[in-house]
């Protein structure tokens, strides 16, 4: 039985770590600035997918993969302004995140605590992204 709860919990703190190195950011050309920005932007996307899937049907079938893509491509994507020990720590941990697709909520209580969770987890990197986006 997977939970939920600590799934979504893991993407809130890993999105807080990551928002916590904003100020490294600020030292990157623009141009990669607005990369890693639209990367977190299309997390948020798929986590707030997730969340709207499991909303409905109580469980997300289709952003399984696509979350496994993005953390496949973490270490690179913030190896410029998080130490590369700890980017591969939180590689490692997104990759597990592929569990979602194992949410299964049937109580209407628990569908609305994972849902608001993941919600506030894609905020989370929302904020990330228009924040490292906004730097000039």
């Amino acid at each position: 039985m997977v939970d939920p709860f600590a799934i979504s919990g893991f993407i809130l703190s890993l999105a807080s770590k990551i928002l916590s190195y904003q100020d490294r950011t600020y030292a990157l050309r623009k141009d990669r600035r607005i990369q890693i920005a639209d990367y977190f932007l299309n997390i948020s996307d798929a986590i707030m997918g997730a969340a709207n899937e499991i909303e409905k049907t109580g469980r997300s079938y289709s952003y399984c993969q696509e979350l496994d893509f993005y953390a496949r491509n973490l270490l690179n994507t913030i190896i410029d302004f998080v130490p590369v020990a700890e980017a591969s720590n939180y590689q490692n941990n997104l990759q597990n995140v592929y569990r979602i697709e194992m949410i299964n909520v049937s109580s209407p209580v628990e569908k609305e605590r994972v849902v608001r969770e993941l919600k506030g987890a894609s905020g989370t990197f929302r904020a990330v992204g228009y924040t490292i986006k906004a730097r000039p």
